[in-house]
């Protein structure tokens, strides 16, 4: 499914991972592209035919900024700006809650003043579960995030809610476990996989802390975005929260094997440190039942094809 031509699509954090890759999924897909950032000007730009992109620098957290974005014209309106990160958050929490919560609550207020109607699109992270050793968690598993970052997506998770109660808000929550890899070049990947290979290509061993059995759910960004625009325009994922899955579901020591094979080093183990071990969730593999039930489609991409590629 596609919007028509005069019909755009906005993508808000378009500098950030998914953001970027989200805008180049849209605008190689043929969808008209309204980005909005704090950068000057849109990072990826050179890496598609930019035709049908509208870049618009804002600050979500100044009102005035958020007050004059075309709402009310675009179709779809993905939420990928915000403050990632774990420890961070410990440190720098108010710049957290402002980032995260604070944004989103101005973007609310801008969207019901404008009586917009597009889709609201937010991706939430597998850090809002309680994790549970060697089981698929489905939506409605049991939530308890250890992190700031945690507590910001299930907290921005039931704005979303009330602003749909109230006024009639539509929107649709992906939970995302573990993104992986590129559409652009010259970025390898990010997170968890980027920290492996930054390792491997930097310090010739990859260091897992404790014995590496912790699993978790990896999805190929390019799943990622196509999951997101495809189920976002769905009536039935109308306020529904939806675990993309994938098709690797392995522990951090097959993942740190995988990439040590490829780049020919060691994997060694280490001790927890003591505020890693404190927040760390445990297994957080996600059952996608839900998702397969509203849009049938194979994962396009895998670890095995990702790491046979030339990274």
């Amino acid at each position: 499914m596609k919007y028509s031509h005069d019909a755009s699509v906005m993508v808000l954090g378009a500098n950030g991972y998914i953001g970027k890759n989200l805008c180049i999924w849209l605008l190689r897909a043929g969808y008209k592209v309204i980005a909005v950032g704090r950068s000057q000007s849109f990072r990826g730009i050179d890496e598609v035919d930019c035709t049908h992109l509208t870049y618009i620098r804002a600050d979500l957290l100044v009102q005035e900024d958020v007050s004059r974005l075309p709402l009310s014209e675009s179709k779809m309106i993905f939420l990928m700006n915000g403050k990632t990160g774990t420890n961070n958050g410990f440190i720098e929490p108010i710049d957290y809650l402002l980032g995260n919560d604070g944004a989103l609550l101005n973007i609310l207020k801008s969207y019901v003043e404008k009586n917009a109607k597009g889709r609201l699109i937010f991706p939430s992270t597998r850090l809002v579960y309680q994790g549970v050793e060697n089981q698929f968690l489905a939506e409605d598993a049991v939530k308890a995030p250890k992190t700031l970052y945690g507590v910001n997506k299930l907290s921005c998770e039931q704005y979303l809610s009330v602003w749909s109660n109230a006024f009639g808000v539509l929107y649709t929550v992906f939970r995302i476990c573990v993104p992986y890899g590129q559409l652009i070049s010259g970025d390898y990947s990010y997170g968890t996989i980027g920290m492996m290979l930054d390792q491997a290509k930097n310090k010739g061993a990859i260091i897992l802390f404790g014995d590496g059995s912790i699993k978790r759910t990896f999805t190929h960004v390019s799943d990622i975005c196509k999951v997101m625009v495809g189920v976002g325009q769905l009536e039935n994922a109308k306020n529904k929260v939806i675990n993309i899955g994938g098709p690797d579901n392995i522990s951090l020591l097959e993942l740190a094997k995988m990439i040590a094979d490829k780049h020919q080093v060691k994997v060694e183990f280490s001790q927890w440190p003591a505020l890693h071990l404190s927040i760390e969730t445990g297994d957080t593999m996600f059952d996608d039942a839900l998702l397969r039930g509203m849009y049938e489609f194979p994962y396009e991409r895998s670890l095995i094809n990702y790491f046979q590629g030339d990274l």
